[in-house]
């Protein structure tokens, strides 16, 4: 009896669901043009922001134990 509702869905419906669920999220957000460039360069950024902070910090901690001791 339980298997009457699963005729109702359409084979077009199954593969345009299925197709999100295999798909890694990476290529679903990066698909679309207008807003990828805008959304990686503002990611790449901030990647930058936070590397160049960690380098300061481990050259400030450095120091710190170089003169502190």
């Amino acid at each position: 009896m339980q298997t009457a509702g699963a005729l109702f869905i359409s084979p077009a419906l199954i593969r345009c669901c299925t197709r999100g669920l295999i798909r890694p999220v990476s290529a679903s957000f990066l698909n679309s043009p207008v807003n990828s460039s805008k959304q990686l360069f503002s990611y790449a950024i901030l990647g930058f922001a936070l590397s160049e902070a960690m380098g300061l910090f481990c050259l400030m901690v450095a120091f710190l134990i170089l003169f502190a001791m």
